[in-house]
């Protein structure tokens, strides 16, 4: 049996966010690759940057332009004493 596209698995990305001029090839490709992840996954730099061969740097500067554009938000989680146990990632688009 021939495996198709259909069952290979797609991700639905905005097409506004891809054909935004605003942002550089690197954050369409961040913001699609993130479109693909599971919710319940715990995505951070070091995980994002572990999925392409750009590496942390690079990655970090991929999600601050998405922040800033708006297209991500980003908050911190505290467990208990309010110590930082990690970062959630929503990603959003721009009205």
């Amino acid at each position: 049996m021939t495996t198709t596209w259909i069952d290979a698995g797609w991700t639905t990305v905005p097409n506004a966010a891809l054909r935004d001029p605003a942002l550089s090839i690197k954050a369409k490709g961040l913001y699609a690759l993130m479109c693909s992840l599971d919710d319940s996954l715990d995505v951070g730099i070091q995980r994002l940057a572990a999925l392409s061969a750009d590496g942390e740097s690079r990655t970090k500067a991929a999600v601050r332009e998405l922040e800033d554009r708006g297209y991500l938000t980003r908050q911190v989680q505290r467990g208990s004493g309010g110590r930082i146990t990690g970062m959630q990632y929503q990603l959003t688009h721009p009205d």
